[in-house]
């Protein structure tokens, strides 16, 4: 997961003069967004580790690197990687057992509606994004109380 914290939402686009200044918002951040709108709407781990563990295979360069794959339109290739990301974590693995909660659960979040669903519907994945581009990294369109 602290491989996130270094990789920018913006899809490399923050690296390049051609956008203007942005808000550096990592794929980390973003993560534990979806995660926390699950968490208040649910209070329910999996859904929530879903989640929180929804882009942790994602490389640098986002979904350019999804359109590369030959996937521009659903633009989850970079999740195939998902399960044997979390699979080769020990201490992931360590806590979901502790839990008792199985891999299968949590490495999917496409099994909960209220994590992702396909357009137009509402997801935790499409709001928290909406809201943190509104915060600032693509444009400052609201501020935090805005946003509450």
């Amino acid at each position: 997961m602290q491989k996130q914290d270094g990789i920018c939402v913006s899809c490399g686009t923050i690296y390049s003069k051609l956008f203007g200044k942005r808000l550096w918002f990592s794929s980390l951040e973003h993560s534990i967004g979806v995660a926390l709108i699950i968490w208040h709407f649910t209070k329910d781990k999996k859904q929530t580790l879903a989640g929180l563990f929804h882009d942790i295979s994602t490389p640098a360069f986002k979904h350019c690197i999804d359109f590369m794959n030959g996937d521009y339109a659903k633009q989850e290739s970079t999740e195939d990687l998902t399960v044997q990301t979390i699979r080769n974590s020990k201490e992931i693995m360590s806590l979901l057992a502790r839990d008792d909660i199985k891999l299968e659960e949590v490495s999917d979040y496409h099994i909960y509606p209220i994590a992702d669903n396909d357009t137009p519907k509402l997801s935790a994945d499409r709001l928290e994004y909406t809201l943190s581009n509104g915060f600032g990294v693509q444009e400052r369109l609201w501020n935090i109380e805005e946003i509450r």
